[in-house]
């Protein structure tokens, strides 16, 4: 897949997107682990710490899925783009041979129609 072009804002903006999710995911897990506040409150502490890993874990798959889909974009438009351009050199290639093929017609009808040089008695 390669690495990201940084000046690509799509691929900027998934990077961010995807650090932001690993930034909740680790908050969750330290709300779980650490559980601030009186005993009284730590069930809901832990609840939130375990939302928080939840809603991260799920953030940064979609985040990796993005990141493969944009690869894979970037690797198809490449692949069109070439075949473009293989297209319009054949077309070249092709608009040339007809070009030379309608020259010699137009040589051929002129020396056929004189005749002179059909030497037809």
């Amino acid at each position: 897949m390669g690495t990201p072009d940084l000046t690509d804002e799509r691929s900027l903006a998934t990077i961010i997107y995807f650090l932001v999710s690993l930034v909740i995911t680790l908050l969750g897990l330290v709300l779980i682990v650490f559980r601030p506040g009186p005993d009284s409150q730590s069930s809901t502490w832990a609840a939130t710490g375990s939302a928080l890993v939840a809603g991260g874990v799920a953030s940064i798959g979609f985040g990796l899925l993005r990141y493969i889909d944009d690869a894979n974009e970037r690797k198809n438009r490449t692949r069109v783009e070439n075949i473009r351009v293989e297209l319009e050199q054949q077309f070249a290639a092709f608009r040339e041979n007809l070009a030379a093929f309608a020259i010699d017609s137009a040589k051929s009808i002129r020396g056929t129609s004189n005749a002179k040089v059909r030497r037809v008695s």
